[in-house]
């Protein structure tokens, strides 16, 4: 009977472990289907999230050769949630920005913030190219 409780032991000390060693582990998305329609007056593909805080449906052209997500900020763009990506962080490596933005001449706000790095997002359909700053804020798809 001894050897049937250490035995009992040493499976349940053997699956906590595996149920804790579980849980720690977090998973993160490889990749998101969304559904995409095509603009019949842009001949673009767009997707609809929703961003923001409160979350707001936004439609956005899909570029699958652009490297990042980018919004006009200056159209009624608010939001509670965005926070900048400051200069020689790790986002802003991560986006290879070219630049930092030092001085702001407005308030802060989302696409002004002193000392953020700053990209060069483009569309070449519209064709729209623009200077912009990196952020983050609530997606949900």
């Amino acid at each position: 009977m001894a050897s049937y409780s250490a035995i009992h032991l040493f499976l349940s000390c053997c699956l906590l472990f595996i149920v804790s060693s579980i849980a720690q582990t977090t998973t993160r998305p490889k990749g998101i289907i969304l559904p995409v329609t095509k603009d019949p007056s842009t001949l673009q593909y767009i997707t609809e999230i929703k961003q923001r805080t409160p979350l707001v449906p936004v439609k956005l052209a899909v570029d699958l050769g652009g490297p990042f997500i980018w919004v006009d900020c200056d159209k009624g763009y608010a939001t509670s949630s965005y926070r900048p990506s400051r200069c020689n962080s790790a986002s802003c490596s991560l986006s290879k920005a070219s630049s930092c933005l030092t001085e702001c001449y407005s308030p802060s706000r989302p696409g002004c913030t002193n000392n953020t790095c700053m990209l060069f997002p483009e569309n070449q359909y519209a064709p729209i190219a623009t200077s912009g700053t990196l952020g983050y804020d609530v997606l949900s798809v």
